[in-house]
């Protein structure tokens, strides 16, 4: 009976990692299609050859939709080509996937010209929607890149306004006030955040805050 059960079983076991690997090996080569996509279309990029880069970066992005740094710098193109709009949907799909990478980006380029694009978008916008505290978000991390952290934390305040929950513009926020010199103000915002459930406010409030 356990035999029989077995032999049953067994085309439908082979057949079901026969699919994981088909799925694994697909995936492999879309992630290594995207790189290569992406270097060249920066490559372009940074020979000026930007509706070339373009094409690459949105074939980058087809093969792989989680590609950060193709968001980033199809942003970076759709700016310069006068799409501040478009520029500011990338960059804010950028920061959702990786924020981190994000913010080393722009440190390493000195992109000065996102705070333009972000200041254009946001004149544009309507102040309840979702887009619109998404992009002060961004835009928040952006000043705290250049140091403008009273620029910064007016960002972050708009984006509590809609978003009181919002953990992470509390993280952000209280960094605008540290970098200010304004410890309260930095644990404040930090201990708001722990307690909406934001794991790195607890590594900043035992390092700064003790």
């Amino acid at each position: 009976m356990i035999r029989v059960t077995f032999q049953l079983l067994l085309p439908i076991l082979l057949f079901f990692f026969v699919n994981i690997y088909s799925q694994s090996s697909s995936n492999n080569k879309s992630q290594k299609d995207a790189e290569k996509l992406y270097k060249s279309g920066v490559s372009k990029y940074e020979s000026g050859h930007f509706n070339g880069a373009m094409q690459d970066l949105n074939s980058a992005i087809k093969s792989n939709p989680n590609y950060a740094e193709a968001y980033y710098y199809r942003g970076i193109i759709k700016g310069k080509l006068g799409g501040y709009r478009d520029a500011i949907k990338d960059f804010n799909k950028a920061i959702e996937l990786n924020e981190n990478l994000v913010k080393e980006l722009i440190n390493r380029r000195n992109d000065k010209d996102l705070l333009q694009y972000y200041d254009n978008f946001l004149e544009d916008s309507n102040s309840g929607s979702d887009v619109y505290a998404r992009t002060y978000y961004s835009s928040g991390l952006v000043k705290n890149v250049f140091k403008d952290y009273e620029g910064a934390i007016a960002d972050f305040n708009r984006v509590i306004e809609i978003y009181p929950r919002w953990g992470s513009a509390y993280v952000n926020r209280g960094l605008s006030h540290y970098y200010l010199s304004n410890k309260k103000n930095a644990c404040v915002d930090w201990n708001q955040a722990l307690r909406l459930g934001h794991d790195q406010a607890s590594e900043l409030i035992e390092k700064f805050c003790k």
